[in-house]
């Protein structure tokens, strides 16, 4: 995990070193939900397909450059589990608990007379608990101005878990779909952009 981080800030710097010194740097936070549906795994070649859907509120931490945002997200996600078909109760069930993730979004900003517009593209990457791994995320952000540096965060992004661990002994898996919703009040170092 340690070097999906160190390459997720690695791979921020490059981005947004790459395009000039026309940067636009900040930071803020938020609240978010994330939810991950109809993920497949198996446990052995024998083993039917088990289903999860997890629902997880949470807090993030955003660091923010002209075309990248790098985000760290807390979460307290509910899981349940079941399998295709009936099998014995041990193997179905409900389970909370608290995930980390980190994600890095490529961006590009349309600007308006009060707020900026922008399309996402990236990928994410949740600790191993039911579910978790990497996934590639796509959706739409806004920034709208509240002062002179402070601007208030929207984005509503759709993503598809590739990869999942943390389940055990893991024989296959299949994608799921990751939608997530996020608020969060940023502050510019270099004072809020509009056209």
């Amino acid at each position: 995990m340690k070097r999906v981080f160190v390459l997720s800030v690695l791979s921020f710097v490059i981005v947004t070193a790459s395009f000039g010194t026309d940067l636009e740097l900040g930071f803020g936070g938020g609240i978010n939900y994330q939810g991950t549906f109809n993920m497949k795994w198996k446990e052995s070649v024998e083993h039917e397909w088990g289903t999860i859907n997890n629902n997880g509120f949470g807090a993030f931490l955003f660091f923010d450059a002209t075309y990248a945002e790098f985000s760290l997200f807390f979460n307290f996600s509910r899981h349940t589990w079941s399998f295709d078909e009936d099998q014995a109760n041990d193997y179905s069930g409900t389970e909370n608990a608290f995930t980390f993730e980190m994600e890095l979004l490529g961006k590009y900003p349309f600007y308006f007379d009060s707020f900026v517009l922008f399309p996402l593209l990236g990928i994410s990457y949740e600790t191993p608990f039911w579910g978790g791994g990497m996934g590639i995320m796509a959706g739409i952000g806004a920034d709208f101005n509240l002062t002179e540096r402070l601007y208030l965060r929207g984005e509503i992004l759709y993503g598809i878990r590739l990869i999942q661990v943390g389940i055990g002994k893991l024989y296959d898996s299949r994608p799921g779909h990751i939608p997530r919703i996020k608020l969060g009040i940023g502050y510019s170092f270099m004072g809020f952009k509009t056209r």
